[in-house]
C-alpha cells in the first residue's frame, strides 16, 4: 500500500510538481506522454470535449509551455487530481492498518508510519 501511495503522489507530482523541487520540467510527465496514474484518470473521466482535446494534446508533434499548462488545466477540470489524492489517503490509511499490527515492533512500526506520512506529504 505504501509504496502505491509513494508512485500516486509521484504520478502527481510529474504533471503538478514544481520544477525547483523536483528537479524536473512542468509537467514533465506530460511533455514526455506518459501514462500515468494521473493522465489515465483524467482521460477516463473526461466529458467528450476535453477527451477530444487530450488526444490532440497526445498526438502533438510538439508541446509548448501553454500546451502543458492548457493540459494541466483540463486534468484538473476532470477531477482526476482529487480522485489520485483519494487513492494515495485510502492507500495510506490501509498501510496504518497494517502498521498497527501487534506483530511488528515498535521500531519499525514507527518507520514505518513516517514513510506514511513522507508518501501523503512529500513535494519532491
Amino acid at each position: 500500500a505504501l509504496g502505491e501511495a509513494f508512485q500516486l503522489r509521484d504520478d502527481l507530482l510529474g504533471v503538478f510538481g514544481a520544477p525547483t523541487v523536483t528537479g524536473k520540467p512542468v509537467g514533465g510527465d506530460l511533455a514526455e506522454r506518459k501514462a500515468t496514474s494521473v493522465v489515465v484518470a483524467a482521460h477516463q473521466m473526461a466529458d467528450s470535449t476535453i477527451r477530444r482535446q487530450f488526444v490532440e494534446l497526445m498526438n502533438a508533434e510538439e508541446l509548448a509551455e501553454h500546451d502543458i499548462a492548457h493540459w494541466r488545466n483540463l486534468i484538473v477540470a476532470t477531477g482526476a487530481v482529487e480522485w489520485v489524492e483519494d487513492m494515495i489517503a485510502d492507500r495510506v490509511a490501509t498501510a496504518h492498518e497494517y502498521i498497527s499490527d501487534d506483530r511488528i515492533d515498535g521500531w519499525a512500526r514507527s518507520a514505518l508510519a513516517n514513510m506514511a506520512s513522507i508518501c501523503t506529504a512529500r513535494s519532491q
